[in-house]
């Protein structure tokens, strides 16, 4: 889903991290396998990435944020 601010992926797992190679005719796949993909044991997470170009603050929703984990 693209937004305003940039892109909203929804993080994939898998037990083996994709391999993409740069020189390959799509780089959306290369740009999925380096930010949204993370090993099996992490998918209690059920996370969602926002990609974005630039700097700054994202204005958001409160109520789409239900949960936040630090560690």
């Amino acid at each position: 889903m693209t937004t305003p601010s940039g892109m909203l992926l929804e993080v994939q797992y898998d037990e083996d991290h994709p391999r993409e190679w740069f020189y390959q005719p799509s780089q959306f796949n290369m740009m999925l396998a380096a930010f949204a993909t993370k090993n099996k044991i992490w998918e209690h997470e059920g996370e969602w990435r926002l990609v974005r170009l630039g700097i700054g603050l994202v204005p958001f929703p409160p109520e789409a944020l239900d949960q936040e984990i630090m560690g």
